[in-house]
């Protein structure tokens, strides 16, 4: 478990989500905040199943591809 809840700038992925381009908008729209991945709703680490090389890729090209104007 880690030290942190869910909140308005805390917020928790099981995987990787088709829609996280919604959560990094909406925190670019606020205070900014942190998603992390491989967590469950109750502050668990699951972890993660995939090379965090291939995660880390995959995460930056879906908001540099999604996301207007550029972040």
């Amino acid at each position: 478990m880690i030290g942190t809840i869910e909140n308005s700038r805390t917020e928790f992925k099981v995987k990787l989500v088709d829609d996280l381009e919604e959560s990094v908008i909406a925190f670019l729209n606020k205070d900014g905040g942190n998603i992390y991945i491989g967590i469950d709703d109750n502050g668990n680490i699951i972890g993660l199943k995939n090379n965090i090389d291939f995660l880390q890729r995959k995460i930056k090209n879906l908001i540099i591809s999604n996301i207007e104007p550029s972040v």
